[in-house]
């Protein structure tokens, strides 16, 4: 599990600070998927399916407007602004067809490159991620967000050693990426080196105290040191009653304790009546637990 972030690229600064979550923000901070593709507490905050370009472009006057540009004039930033808005509601394919246009138009589009090795990385294909993050690196040397999807892809083919190098990397472009600094913090918890991964994470936090995902991983670091209490108090940090309920439970099935899970879950879902994932999760704990 992993609180998963980074922040998104725009084509007029290679790197900025990230949008508050779950961009997580990106699909790397608002969605947050973990690295090592292992269920995240980021993921308790995701909508249990996402907009399909048909119902967003109605609703959407940004992505409206970008389609427009885009369409008198093609130009890479134009069909990056426009994938952007797609990136954003989680529409991908739709995403990964702009970037693509892109590149088509600007081989050297690191915004496009960064992007697509996300894209790829959620997907479980990893040597194509591998590749478009490689490029986004080569093309835009200075962005620490580029550095931080690199190592998100080293992270989830297990290479921790690379990936920690690769945060550090991100961190040395800007050291107030404080999405970095939590995915570092979780790398260190990986590790077993749990003094490290906290002060890691309280760092990461001193920078942006609303950090979803900071809050997650300490929730993590707390509860593998028996400290429930102050996992509990992390979970209700990070996000809504449901999500830290989701997030618990998610925390106790690593555990073991499915009937403590299976509550968890219940409780998430009588809280919010659609959130699929945890009505599901609570059957699945209800079950092992009267294994």
């Amino acid at each position: 599990m992993s609180g998963c972030a980074s922040g998104p690229l725009t084509r007029t600064s290679r790197a900025h600070r990230p949008q508050g979550d779950a961009a997580q923000a990106s699909s790397d901070r608002a969605t947050a998927t973990s690295p090592e593709r292992r269920e995240s507490p980021q993921a308790a905050a995701t909508p249990p399916r996402a907009p399909t370009a048909t119902t967003i472009e109605g609703s959407d006057a940004a992505l409206a407007a970008a389609l427009v540009r885009a369409g008198t004039d093609p130009t890479a930033q134009n069909l990056d602004r426009v994938a952007e808005r797609y990136f954003g509601w989680g529409v991908l394919d739709t995403a990964l067809e702009f970037y693509t246009r892109a590149l088509a138009v600007d081989r050297s589009d690191a915004v496009a490159y960064e992007h697509l090795g996300r894209i790829w990385r959620d997907w479980g294909f990893f040597e194509r991620a591998m590749a478009a993050a490689s490029k986004a690196v080569y093309y835009a040397p200075s962005s620490a967000s580029a550095y931080n999807t690199l190592a998100t892809i080293m992270q989830a083919v297990g290479d921790r050693r690379n990936a920690r190098w690769a945060y550090e990397e991100s961190l040395k472009r800007d050291p107030w990426a404080s999405y970095a600094l939590t995915n570092l913090c979780y790398v260190s918890f990986l590790d077993g080196e749990m003094d490290r991964a906290t002060a890691q994470c309280e760092e990461a936090l001193k920078m942006e105290p609303a950090l979803a995902s900071a809050h997650n991983n300490l929730a993590l670091i707390f509860a593998a040191r028996g400290r429930m209490d102050l996992a509990q108090r992390e979970l209700s940090a990070a996000g809504d009653p449901a999500s830290a309920q989701f997030n618990l439970g998610v925390i106790f099935m690593a555990q073991r304790d499915f009937g403590r899970a299976a509550d968890a879950f219940e409780i998430a879902s009588a809280s919010r009546p659609l959130f699929r994932a945890a009505d599901q999760r609570a059957r699945q704990a209800r079950a092992r637990a009267q294994d």
